[in-house]
């Protein structure tokens, strides 16, 4: 049992669609810092961590209007204070979540992608003084950095 290569000599099997990519390439290869430097620079050509964070707010509430307006009231109360970082804000969305009802109760969230710099620790305060403030208007607020997903 365990994986192959621990104990004893094993062997893996990979099955792919894209033998050609180049994570397959260079694991095959054995090629690790081959890898980082062709990752790390695909992750900074297209601003994904380590050079951006991303922060996520949800709002759930049985009543779909209220879901709604609590986001909007965020929304709002960020655009004000987004203003002084719009050059290091790459993404910034309030919309429906993917999974717009869980349990009965609709969701609505927030996502701001942002670039990695002195600005993201003011950001993410930012962010915290709205969550604190939009908590108590009635709807489940949860506020996430770097979310695992974002459904």
């Amino acid at each position: 049992g365990g994986r192959a290569g621990r104990v004893r000599p094993g062997r893996v099997v990979v099955q792919t669609y894209n033998p050609e990519h180049y994570a397959i390439q260079f694991a095959a290869k054995h090629d690790y810092k081959g890898f980082y430097q062709q990752e790390i620079q695909f992750r900074k050509n297209t601003l994904r961590p380590p050079f951006s964070r991303m922060f996520r707010m949800v709002f759930v509430h049985r009543d779909e209007q209220k879901a709604e307006k609590v986001c909007r009231k965020a929304e709002n109360l960020l655009k004000g204070v987004l203003e002084q970082y719009k050059s290091d804000i790459i993404l910034f969305v309030a919309k429906p979540a993917p999974v717009a009802k869980l349990e009965g109760k609709a969701r609505y969230h927030i996502l701001l992608k942002v670039r990695t710099g002195k600005s993201t620790a003011a950001i993410g305060q930012a962010l915290w003084k709205i969550w604190e403030s939009v908590r108590k208007d009635g709807a489940l607020v949860s506020f996430d950095i770097d979310p695992y997903d974002v459904n």
